[in-house]
């Protein structure tokens, strides 16, 4: 590219590059389709398909069943399935996302994968450790009602 690209990610990390590749086949269901790859160093990331790419190949998503469909150059219709668990979004985050647009920021849509879980202790946890009983283990779970 003839200028710097610089991409933010919602977690504050920063990416900078001029590097593209233009009409890289990729795979997707069993078709290879042609892309433009911009080359961003994100860990756990191989490829991420931008607006361009949604659009110009009709890209609908279905969030709920983790499917997307998209069209070929011949027409053809075909359906990808996501795998994984449902990604849940704390309401803070999605207050503080809407003003932030609202202020006119660009929005990216970005999922997390949790390498590796580690036990914490409450005297981690900066209010917990003050209010220890307010912040007991609940014993089991509650019952169905």
């Amino acid at each position: 590219m003839n200028v710097q690209l610089y991409v933010t990610n919602p977690l504050g990390s920063n990416y900078h590059t001029d590097l593209v590749f233009k009409n890289c086949a990729i795979q997707l269901e069993g078709r290879v389709v042609p892309v433009d790859l911009v080359q961003l160093d994100i860990q756990g990331w191989d490829v991420i398909l931008g607006m361009d790419w949604l659009i110009r190949h009709k890209v609908t998503i279905d969030r709920e069943r983790k499917l997307a469909t998209f069209s070929t150059f011949d027409g053809e219709r075909v359906t990808f399935k996501g795998s994984g668990n449902q990604v849940t979004i704390p309401t803070f985050s999605a207050i503080q996302a809407l003003k932030m647009l609202k202020k006119g920021y660009q929005g990216y849509l970005c999922a997390i994968k949790v390498a590796e879980l580690k036990e914490m202790d409450l005297s981690e946890i900066p209010v917990a450790r003050e209010f220890p009983q307010v912040f007991q283990e609940v014993p089991g779970l509650p019952p169905d009602r």
